[in-house]
């Protein structure tokens, strides 16, 4: 059996670390590479949930607790992969903070809370990079499910 290498970098929340626009920027367009090499279109990736919890199961995806940093590295990586011609996937929109009940929760937040934590990363890496997809997450937000959304078109 043929052994395919492949690159690897750090988690989000090492390159977030870093707080280093440019060097996220460079990795994003080195998986966009890496990705074009393996005859790839879509990069899921870059999460852009905020670390709310140390229980979230998988919060070393995502860069940082704050919406501001976690937008502008977000953009920064979405831009670098999008400039090698893959798409960039913004993931999980919204308030996808748990794995426990991921598929089942209503997450309940003020509207307040809701645009400044949830969805400033999403606005920012929206208005600063433009990915070319989002990823929905499973979990209800005020009683709105983005999967039921989007199945049944808000009916």
């Amino acid at each position: 059996m043929e052994t395919k290498q492949a690159a690897f970098f750090p988690s989000g929340v090492s390159l977030a670390a870093t707080w280093d626009k440019s060097l996220i920027h460079r990795v994003g367009e080195a998986l966009g590479e890496e990705a074009q090499s393996k005859q790839a279109n879509v990069l899921l990736a870059p999460t852009a949930c905020n670390h709310r919890s140390p229980l979230g199961g998988r919060n070393f995806e995502s860069f940082s607790e704050d919406p501001y940093l976690s937008g502008k590295l977000a953009a920064a990586y979405v831009n670098g992969v999008q400039s090698k011609g893959v798409a960039a996937t913004m993931k999980h929109f919204v308030a996808n903070e748990q794995e426990t009940g991921r598929f089942t929760v209503n997450e309940i937040i003020d509207e307040r809370t809701l645009r400044e934590i949830y969805l400033k990363p999403f606005e920012i890496a929206m208005r600063d990079a433009g990915p070319w997809a989002i990823m929905s997450s499973y979990n209800a937000v005020n009683g709105v499910s983005p999967l039921t959304e989007s199945i049944l078109g808000g009916c």
